[in-house]
Parts: C-alpha cells; sequence; structure tokens
C-alpha cells in the first residue's frame, strides 16, 4: 500500500500538468472579487455570465475527466474516487479506517498552503472553460466582448467582513444567464445551488472513529443543503431553502469574529489547524481550519427530521462537494 506521502506527490504531479499553462498567461493582471460584486456589478456581467457557464460545463464534464468537477471535487476526498488513478492512500489521522479519505491534509499545519493550490485548480479549470466558452459567442463590432472576460476571469470569494444579504445566487434553484452565440437570456439550473453525480459514488463516512457510516450517491442523485428526509422524492431528502437562506443572512454574525481573531495569532502553528488546536495549550479556541470546517456546516448544513444522525451525516457528506472552494 503507497504511503499518504508518496501518493499526495503522485496526485500533485498530476495537477501540474494542468496548473503549468497558466504561467504562460502570467502577465495578465486578475482581481479576484467577492462573490455578491461579481454577480451584480454591471462592469462583471460577461464575468458572471462566463462563471455560471463555465461551473455548469465542469459539472457536466465526463466524471473521468481530470478537469472536471466530480474529479476537482475528488482530490478533496468527496466524491470517494482517486485523483488520475492515484490509489491505496493511508491515512495518519484514521490508519485503521476504511473509507477513502482523499489527499487533503487535515489537522496538520500544511492545512492551510494544501488549499490554495487546490482552490487555484478549480479556478484555472474554470477559467479554461470560459475561454473555450467566449469563443462561441457572435462577435460585436469586430470584437469578442467576452474574450477579454474570460482572460480576466478568477474565482470569487466570501467577503467575511459584509455585514449584508445574501445573494440570491446561492440560494435559487435556477438562475438567469446570457448564453451564445447571441446573449440571449436564458434559466438553467443553478450551477451553484447543487451539483449532479454522473455516476454512482461510494464510500464510507465516519461519524465517530469507531463508527463507519456507508456513504452512497447513485448516479443521476444530487447534492443538498440542510437536507432533510422526504420519502415523497425519488431520492428520499429534499433541501431546506429556509434554513439554509436564514443561516446565510447570519454568516457575519457567525464567523466575524472569529475571522478578525485569526489575524492576532502569532503562531503559524496555532492559526493554521485544529489538531494544534487541541495539543497546544496556548493556542486560542479557533484555527483556520477550523473556521473553515464551521463554514462547511453553515453552508451546507444539516438537519435531522425523522431519521438518525448517521444519514444526516451521510447527506452533509455529498453537500461538502459543491461547497468547499467557498469555504476553504
Amino acid at each position: 500500500m503507497a504511503t499518504r506521502g508518496a501518493a499526495t506527490a503522485a496526485a500533485a504531479a498530476a495537477l501540474l500538468l494542468l496548473l503549468l499553462p497558466a504561467l504562460a498567461s502570467a502577465q495578465v493582471i486578475r482581481v479576484r472579487q467577492p462573490f455578491r460584486t461579481l454577480m451584480s456589478a454591471p462592469e462583471y456581467a460577461k464575468q458572471r455570465d462566463l462563471l455560471i457557464l463555465a461551473l455548469q460545463h465542469l459539472q457536466q464534464m465526463d466524471a473521468d475527466d481530470p478537469e472536471s468537477f466530480y474529479q476537482i471535487g475528488s482530490i478533496h476526498g468527496m466524491p470517494a474516487a482517486p485523483y488520475a488513478g492515484v490509489e491505496n492512500v493511508t491515512s495518519p489521522y484514521e490508519p485503521n479506517s476504511t473509507r477513502w479519505l482523499g489527499y487533503c491534509d487535515h489537522a496538520g499545519v500544511i492545512f492551510p498552503t494544501w488549499h490554495r493550490p487546490y482552490v487555484l485548480q478549480l479556478e484555472l479549470s474554470i477559467r479554461r472553460a470560459a475561454m473555450r466558452i467566449a469563443e462561441q459567442f457572435e462577435f460585436q463590432f469586430g470584437l469578442n466582448v467576452y474574450k477579454e472576460a474570460a482572460e480576466t476571469l478568477s474565482w470569487p470569494y466570501w467577503d467575511w467582513a459584509a455585514n449584508e444579504p445574501h445573494p440570491a445566487e446561492l440560494t435559487d434553484l435556477t438562475i438567469l444567464v446570457r448564453v451564445p452565440p447571441r446573449m440571449k437570456w436564458q434559466r438553467i439550473a443553478n450551477p451553484f445551488y447543487s451539483y449532479t453525480f454522473q455516476k454512482e459514488t461510494s464510500s464510507g463516512a465516519s461519524y465517530t472513529e469507531s463508527q463507519e457510516i456507508p456513504f452512497w450517491s447513485p448516479a443521476g442523485s444530487p447534492t443538498y443543503r440542510y437536507p432533510y428526509v422526504d420519502n415523497s422524492t425519488n431520492t428520499g431528502y429534499m433541501s431546506n431553502q429556509t434554513g439554509q437562506i436564514d443561516t446565510y443572512n447570519n454568516m457575519y454574525n457567525l464567523t466575524h469574529d472569529w475571522v478578525m481573531n485569526l489575524f492576532n495569532i502569532n503562531s503559524w502553528t496555532c492559526f493554521a489547524d485544529r489538531g494544534s488546536q487541541l495539543s497546544t495549550p496556548f493556542c486560542p479556541l479557533q484555527s483556520l481550519e477550523s473556521v473553515h470546517n464551521w463554514v462547511h456546516l453553515y453552508i451546507g448544513g444539516c438537519e435531522l427530521r425523522g431519521e438518525s444522525v448517521y444519514v444526516c451525516v451521510r447527506v452533509c457528506a455529498c453537500v461538502r462537494v459543491c461547497v468547499h472552494v467557498m469555504a476553504a
């Protein structure tokens, strides 16, 4: 069985082949915008179109394509599929676990630095897809007005310091976007809201260190937020719209102080991860990883209605595929 370090190195080598083309466009100045700004400011209207269409494209790509949403999600461990065929990774945190854990380094000091290139990989794949989509728009006055927007497109971020209502683009089931070739408005399924698995995905999702809980998503099943049991649906679950909207509108109050406190930590060990927080007496209550974990839960949610906590854990595991990049 390969060591975690060797497997991670092999997966990193596969990723490097995708990241290298970005060096050729290093002279282009790109500024990441808050999600709300990118969705609403008129000057970013074309980037908004491209971001939505590119994310939709990645989610619809063949699940075995290394640039697909499915494969990029698998790097972190959900869905449970080895990236680029790199298998047999053992976990230093759960050495006796049979579940697939991905390559992410949790509870370790490289947690922050690991996640930066991970998010960059999604951003680069989004931009490459946007470039291809931009070429499909008709020229206006001899110019492809979407090409420049694609070249400067970057993944948006959550502005933790803004005390504002949530953008509807995060919670609406459908979304309006201008599509090629003639920039006509079209309503599509919202790729920010949910992701549909292209193929059956199975693994284990542990609720405690001593108990393994089955995790299974059949092909065609969507991800959920604040899921609850609803046997009237073909999957047996539904997302609670009210629960997620209430939480998103309260994100400032839930996380602002935690993020602010991170800037007062003068120890990288304490700042970086929850493992140090638990093992080092002088570390504060919240590390960057801890805040990241809470944002996962706030975005994905976890509700119990008529069934055990284990179902809740299983469904929330699916949610992590969609929300990780917004939470990292």
